[in-house]
Order: structure tokens, then sequence, then C-alpha cells
């Protein structure tokens, strides 16, 4: 039986598992402006998890804007700058 889980890319759509009560609580913090710092082991689907509720936002609140960093491997603090402003420069206005 062949794994139905992509675990070398983001997955969307009719490939993303439930994790309703997940998403529901993300999109409520971030519809209410509230921070979030979301952790786990590698390939757990954090980031398929967030881009979903991304899209949900910027649905139900169009002018929101939402802003991904990824710090993997990011060892000083000119690269963690540096990631941040990456990050900071691809928001959509």
């Amino acid at each position: 039986m062949k794994n139905p889980f992509s675990y070398t890319s983001i997955v969307e759509g009719e490939s993303f598992c439930n994790r309703q009560k997940e998403k529901d609580e993300l999109l409520s913090f971030i519809i209410n402006s509230q921070n979030i710092l979301l952790y786990s082991h590698r390939r757990y689907g954090k980031t398929s998890l967030i881009f979903e509720v991304f899209k949900k936002a910027k649905h139900k609140r169009p002018k929101i804007n939402t802003m991904h960093v990824d710090l993997y491997g990011t060892l000083s603090e000119k690269e963690f700058v540096a990631a941040i402003l990456s990050s900071l420069s691809q928001i959509e206005s």
C-alpha cells in the first residue's frame, strides 16, 4: 500500500489532511491579531498547516497581511534579520 502522505513538499487542497481544530484555532488567532509561534519536529506539516490557514484568513479578511519566516538553518543574528527582511519584502500590500 502506498503512503498517502507527502513529506517532500507543501501540501494543499485535497492533499491536506483535515486538522480542522488546529486550523480553526490558528485562524482565530490571526483574525484577532494575536501573535503565533508554531513549533514541532520536522516533517509534521507545520508549513502546510500555516499556508492553509493563511489562505482562509485572506479569504475572510482580504486586507489582512500574513508572513511566514523559515528560520531553519539560521545560525546568526545577521541571518535571522535577513530572513525576516526577506519575508517582509514578499508581503503583498
